[in-house]
């Protein structure tokens, strides 16, 4: 329950910092609701993600590493008490054939 609390706090306070180098989806509501926390984001092609690949490139995993890379040097240096204090939590589902 306490994940899913920081990723809505991340969602609230924290996204809106993101630019065009590190993206995120938009936040369309968080609540909770007998004892279950629901967190809704924008729909990622509404985002202009409406790409799937069946298969990673090296250039698609460069891709992503970089936008890694991006997104914690935006928050490096800020304050997150709402957050976790050490490391991040993410949960990443990759389909490999």
């Amino acid at each position: 329950m306490h994940s899913y609390q920081v990723e809505a706090n991340f969602y609230r306070d924290y996204a809106p910092l993101c630019d065009e180098y590190c993206l995120v989806p938009e936040l369309l509501a968080a609540f909770s609701e007998n004892q279950q926390q629901i967190i809704v984001l924008q729909y990622l092609d509404q985002g202009g993600f409406s790409l799937r690949k069946d298969q990673a490139s090296m250039a698609d995993v460069a891709l992503g590493i970089k936008w890694l890379a991006y997104f914690h040097a935006r928050f490096l240096q800020q304050d997150h008490c709402d957050l976790w204090r050490i490391g991040i939590w993410l949960h990443v589902k990759m389909s490999l054939r």
